[in-house]
């Protein structure tokens, strides 16, 4: 229904470090990334040595991406997330979003939640959507999740029609996607490793 043309559209992905060599993102990438992290990488690059489902949660949302719109969405990833732990300061998004911008994004996509000023996540032109965020409450005091500029996206059990019990909810809510169970990549370090999981959320609703 709404066709989204030949051109190039320039999805920016803040989050954490995404394995941008998998061979299903092959042809996606706009670059290998930046790095807003306090880690001082030269890019968003996953790193392979870790372990933890937080540092796969990129590559698993550029999953969706590549396997949902047309060849023409191209990815630009940011890495927000300090490797060794599972937090992003307000900062990092808010220069990752600006970044993004300047460099031509015409969607971002951040599924983190910051209980920053909502006023630093106000729209600048682009559409931002946003996670509801997965603590089974009423979206306040949630950002960018609650900021009215922003695309919020609740989750669906895989029905398309039960909310999910895990899933945020309240006014900021603009649309719901399941968000049960799905299917997309995995970061892997060998020939042995899966390269696809399983994996529940608000984010892969967004």
């Amino acid at each position: 229904k709404y066709n989204m043309g030949s051109d190039d559209v320039v999805f920016a992905l803040i989050d954490t470090g995404i394995m941008y060599d998998h061979e299903e993102l092959d042809g996606r990438m706009v670059s290998a990334g930046y790095d807003f992290s306090e880690d001082g990488c030269a890019d968003a690059y996953y790193d392979t040595s870790l372990a933890g489902s937080v540092y796969g949660h990129s590559t698993f949302i550029a999953g969706i991406v590549t396997n949902n719109p047309p060849d023409t969405v191209k990815i630009l990833p940011y890495k927000v997330v300090p490797f060794g732990t599972t937090v992003a300061t307000a900062s990092s998004i808010i220069n990752a979003i600006n970044d993004a911008v300047s460099r031509g994004a015409t969607v971002i996509n951040i599924s983190l939640t910051s209980s920053s000023s909502g006023t630093s996540f106000k729209n600048r032109g682009v559409c931002i959507c946003a996670a509801a965020g997965n603590q089974s409450s009423e979206i306040n005091g949630i950002y960018p999740a609650g900021v009215d500029e922003t695309i919020t996206v609740s989750a669906l059990e895989n029905d398309f029609e039960t909310f999910a019990d895990f899933s945020n909810y309240g006014k900021y809510v603009d649309f719901c996607a399941t968000g049960r169970k799905i299917v997309s990549l995995a970061p892997y370090s060998s020939d042995a490793d899966s390269r696809y999981r399983k994996n529940s959320g608000t984010s892969f609703s967004s």
